[in-house]
């Protein structure tokens, strides 16, 4: 780079521009979430970045929560509510090829990042390769897991359950084959990348192969010690509020309510727990595919009351008993961080994305790695019998949220900035 230019890209602070392949919506998902909180700690180091958010939006809209922060929605090019059988999971997305509002947006920016691989993330990826700027990517979802699911569910719901669809599905692979393509274009997104930020550590090896080993590192997620801690418990209020009984230990799950977070699989052990005797109940907090059944399942042992706000969602969380989380498909699962900052003793499954969330296995939490119910419905009942223990978990839990887990802003420090400014060709201020 021609040294004007480098003196002219380090005048003021960079310049980043993030896709999201996803629309904005209260109740968005966990990647959606994780750069809310992002976005909210890069707003305290305005001489460092100037950052915008570019997400999936009914109506063209910019929220600016800081002087150099801000998020801007964009109408979709091609958006799955055309197409009312696609199901996605994670919400609402773009299937186009390019994007060309965004595309004019991403220009004026020092460094794209993308998030994903859908219309927003192949935009940046070619307003990167026209323009000549840095491309940094983070990945956020572990496709392998979700887009034989979600291909399915679309399939079926476009076609109902009968032998066609279950030809289309597993005589032709379509599952399989759509993976393929999803995984190709991801790969595609990464291999144009200068920098890949992994969260789960089973993404380095393919990253690397992509990239080369020097240009892959972690990006953690951090945690509001303030607003999730033990101290927000209320069992009176959860009583009032959602009429869960008080005399029932309350074991908590949060998330999508579907096969790929193992919501079934908790219903499973819990209903297990139920039928012993035990005087458990149960506290689902989201959305999804598998509510109704769960609801059906457990009757009045369990309270449903859809996804819920953030400042909710804490003091819900503090008010349970324990944390029930089978998901095999998390990078990281930061629901996880937040039950032990509320000081819950958490079970989740045995899985790089997840188990990186345990200091000691046994000692702040529990890991399992039987994907049946009968491996959950034992780690649980152990707990559910075992009061001290149970504490015990719990309070390691919050001791270990407090010193080895960092703050958002933290992360940002430490995890991004540095990545983007190597990419500008900046160095650190």
């Amino acid at each position: 780079m021609p040294l004007q230019e480098e003196t002219a890209l380090s005048a003021g602070p960079l310049r980043v521009g993030v896709t999201i392949d996803l629309e904005w919506t209260p109740h968005a998902g966990g990647h959606v979430k994780c750069w809310e909180r992002f976005a909210e700690a890069a707003a305290a180091v305005p001489d460092a970045v100037d950052l915008t958010v570019y997400l999936i939006g009914r109506t063209l809209q910019t929220r600016a929560i800081a002087d150099t922060v801000r998020f801007v929605h964009l109408p979709p090019a091609f958006g799955t509510q055309r197409l009312p059988f696609v199901r996605t999971g994670t919400g609402a997305t773009d299937l186009a090829r390019f994007h060309p509002a965004l595309a004019r947006r991403l220009a004026a920016h020092d460094v794209l990042h993308a998030t994903h691989s859908f219309a927003f993330s192949r935009t940046a990826r070619r307003v990167a390769e026209r323009q000549g700027l840095p491309l940094v990517s983070s990945i956020h979802t572990d496709l392998a897991v979700f887009t034989p699911v979600y291909t399915r569910r679309s399939v079926e719901a476009l076609l109902g359950r009968h032998r066609v669809s279950g030809w289309l599905i597993d005589g032709l692979d379509l599952t399989g084959r759509a993976t393929a393509g999803v995984l190709r274009r991801e790969a595609g997104i990464l291999a144009a990348s200068r920098h890949v930020l992994i969260t789960n550590p089973a993404d380095r090896a393919r990253s690397a192969a992509l990239v080369g080993d020097g240009n892959v590192s972690q990006l953690r997620r951090g945690i509001d010690r303030d607003r999730f801690h033990p101290r927000h418990r209320d069992r009176a209020r959860l009583a009032r509020t959602l009429g869960v009984p008080e005399d029932r230990l309350l074991v908590l799950f949060a998330g999508r309510v579907d096969e790929t977070k193992g919501a079934g699989l908790a219903a499973a052990a819990v209903a297990a727990l139920r039928t012993e005797g035990r005087p458990v109940h149960f506290l689902v907090l989201g959305a999804g595919a598998e509510a109704a059944a769960i609801a059906d399942r457990l009757g009045p042992d369990a309270t449903l009351p859809g996804p819920v706000e953030q400042a909710d969602l804490a003091w819900m969380m503090a008010s349970a008993d324990l944390f029930l989380f089978p998901s095999f498909s998390e990078v990281l699962g930061n629901v996880v961080l937040e039950a032990k900052a509320c000081a819950l003793p958490v079970i989740v499954a045995d899985h790089p994305g997840t188990a990186q969330n345990i200091a000691v296995p046994g000692i702040d939490g529990l890991l399992v790695g039987d994907r049946q119910a009968g491996g959950w419905t034992d780690a649980l009942r152990d707990l559910v019998d075992d009061a001290p223990r149970r504490q015990a978990i719990g309070r390691a839990a919050r001791v270990d949220a407090e010193t080895r887990v960092p703050d958002w802003l933290d992360v940002v420090k430490a995890d991004l900035l540095p990545v983007w400014r190597a990419a500008a060709g900046r160095r650190s201020a």
